[in-house]
């Protein structure tokens, strides 16, 4: 066995109840580790059992880890220091700034407070339970309550991503994240959708309004919002009635950047109905008209979604205007981001294919848009068995 215990005797000196001793006797392990950055082997000692048989203990599990290639040097880490530090090095070279902004916000609310003081090599799956349920009490920043378990859940991923990456470069040898039991279950969300007839007069109650681009793109083209508010004059091609999809406009602090689309599929060629670009014509003369009404007063930069001078909108308050606009003219609520869904609704009942459908709206994969659709082509595959039962008849009517 690699190591060998030392004992001492110290004076005037707190045993493990905090009773002050004249005198007692610690226990000292001494071994040799290798260093993972340089490979080279060094000694160290962990001091102060209290007893010989937790020095034994200490001995035997350290052998063991480096026997099994887990041991890990105590770098004196906490879990603040750690999770500042994969903000920095890792995840921001690696994750889209709105994503990067969302991690800095769960982990300055929600871990540091909780688990900041803890030593990274100490950290327990105990102690990130107590912090989901305290986050599912009165996690909420205005103090009214706590998260919702979507939110917790979206904490618990962040803390387990972050913590891989530690195991990753032996910092730690285990993920004390996988071992929590206070996870929340998400409910599956079931949207609600609007029927083509409901989108068409949704649009007649918009019309003239900045509202009546996006519904018409996402209802009827199955756009994101992102993708909506980022489409500019030079997008659209009006010869071949073609937009093109290829960025989404999002809101990073206080500032609003253009950012490539949600993946490699999203960035996207697509086509729709003539009453979309009916209304992108339309608009586009009425801001031509503001812009010579305000000169140089006029923000010109060609957005299609815009303000009366010619700003974009701001997509993190866009969701929310759009539902209270519904509530005001007395529409059924939904989400902005059911419009798409609703448009996939609508591509699958006018018999469009399923990967035709998935292409539209910029899916990764042809099985994403199964997955999160299946509920929509229940009566797509009624109609199939009727349609195969038809053509059957046809070639084998049945005798009178």
């Amino acid at each position: 066995m690699q190591g060998k215990i030392e004992n001492r005797t110290v004076y005037n000196f707190k045993d493990k109840n905090g009773k002050l001793r004249k005198e007692i006797t610690l226990y000292d392990v001494r071994y040799r580790y290798k260093d993972p950055a340089t490979g080279k082997w060094k000694q160290t000692c962990k001091r102060g059992f209290y007893t010989k048989k937790e020095a034994e203990s200490f001995l035997v599990k350290l052998n063991h880890e480096q026997n099994s290639g887990t041991y890990v040097v105590d770098s004196g880490l906490t879990v603040r220091e750690y999770l500042k530090s994969w903000l920095v090095n890792y995840a921001e070279h690696h994750v889209r700034k709105t994503t990067l902004e969302g991690y800095a916000n769960i982990i300055t609310r929600h871990l540091i407070p909780y688990l900041g003081n803890y030593k990274l090599l100490t950290l327990q799956a105990s102690n990130i339970d107590v912090m989901y349920k305290d986050l599912a009490k009165n996690g909420r920043a205005d103090g009214k309550g706590g998260l919702s378990s979507r939110s917790i859940m979206y904490t618990h991923r962040v803390l387990t991503e972050a913590l891989n990456h530690a195991v990753k470069q032996q910092i730690l040898n285990r993920n004390p994240a996988i071992s929590a039991l206070n996870i929340p279950k998400i409910k599956k969300y079931n949207a609600s959708i609007y029927s083509l007839n409901e989108i068409m007069e949704l649009l007649q109650a918009v019309k003239g309004t900045f509202y009546e681009i996006p519904i018409a793109l996402a209802g009827l083209c199955g756009l994101r919002r992102g993708e909506c508010l980022a489409l500019k004059e030079e997008d659209i091609d009006f010869t071949n009635k073609r937009i093109n999809v290829n960025k989404q406009l999002q809101q990073i602090g206080n500032t609003f950047q253009l950012a490539p689309p949600k993946s490699t599929e999203s960035n996207r060629c697509i086509s729709g109905p003539d009453i979309v670009f009916e209304i992108i014509q339309r608009h586009i003369d009425e801001n031509h008209k503001k812009r010579d009404i305000l000169g140089n007063s006029y923000n010109d930069e060609g957005w299609l979604v815009c303000s009366d001078d010619g700003r974009c909108k701001n997509p993190k308050t866009f969701s929310r205007a759009f539902s209270d606009m519904l509530r005001r003219k007395g529409f059924r609520h939904i989400r902005f981001h059911d419009l798409r869904h609703s448009c996939c609704s609508i591509y699958l009942a006018s018999n469009v294919p399923l990967a035709v459908t998935s292409k539209l709206l910029g899916h990764s994969s042809i099985n994403i848009t199964a997955n999160i659709y299946a509920h929509l082509m229940e009566e797509s595959i009624t109609d199939a068995g009727e349609k195969i039962n038809e053509a059957i008849g046809n070639i084998h009517p049945k005798k009178e």
